[in-house]
C-alpha cells in the first residue's frame, strides 16, 4: 500500500508534536526549577539578602550538557572559579554536581531529589548550560546560564555593604 502525499505529511507533523511533547516532559524541570526560589529580584537585593547567611549551595547541573564534552569542561572549570571567588569566601560551601536523576556531592552519590531537598533552605548559585549566556536572580537563588560558546571566567568579587 502506498501512502499519499498527505498521509505522508500528516504522520511525520505527528511524529514532530510527540518529538516536541518527549522534549518538554524531560528538559522542563531542569529548565525552570524555580519554585523555590522565591520572587525574581535584582543582582544588589539577592546579594543583600544572603549577606548574613553562612551556608550556600553551589550547585552545578550537568544535566543539559553532554557527558565528557569540551562544554561539561568549561562549565565545571567556571564552577571552580565560582567555588574560590573572593566574593564568596564568607560562606560555608556545599557543592552538588547533578547528572539527570544523580547528585554527587563530597558525602557520595544521591538522587537529585534528595540533594534538592537538602538545601531547599539554603541560597544556591546554580550554574547550568543554556541556549545563551544568561543571570537570574530571585530572593534566594541566582541562576547562571552558559552557552556552548562561552570562553569566559566566573568569579564574584563582591562586596555588600
Amino acid at each position: 500500500m502506498k501512502l499519499s502525499d498527505r498521509q505522508k505529511n500528516s504522520a511525520v507533523l505527528i511524529l514532530a508534536a510527540l518529538v516536541l511533547a518527549l522534549s518538554i516532559y524531560v528538559f522542563l524541570p531542569h529548565l525552570f526549577y524555580t519554585s523555590d526560589f522565591g520572587a525574581r529580584t535584582t543582582g544588589k537585593a539577592f546579594f543583600e539578602s544572603i549577606s548574613n547567611k553562612s551556608q550556600l549551595a553551589l550547585v552545578f547541573d550537568l544535566s543539559s550538557v553532554q557527558a565528557q564534552s569540551s562544554y561539561q569542561d568549561r562549565l565545571l572549570q567556571c564552577g571552580v572559579g565560582l567555588a574560590g571567588s573572593s566574593g564568596l569566601n564568607t560562606f560555608n560551601k556545599t557543592i552538588y554536581a547533578i547528572e539527570g536523576d544523580k547528585c554527587t556531592t563530597d558525602s557520595g552519590v544521591k538522587s537529585s531529589q534528595e540533594c534538592y531537598y537538602s538545601i531547599r533552605n539554603m541560597p544556591l548559585i546554580r550554574l547550568q548550560g543554556g541556549l545563551i549566556d544568561a543571570t537570574e536572580f530571585y530572593q534566594n537563588a541566582m541562576i547562571i546560564s552558559i552557552s556552548s560558546s562561552y570562553n569566559g571566567s566566573c568569579s564574584l568579587n563582591l562586596k555588600v555593604a
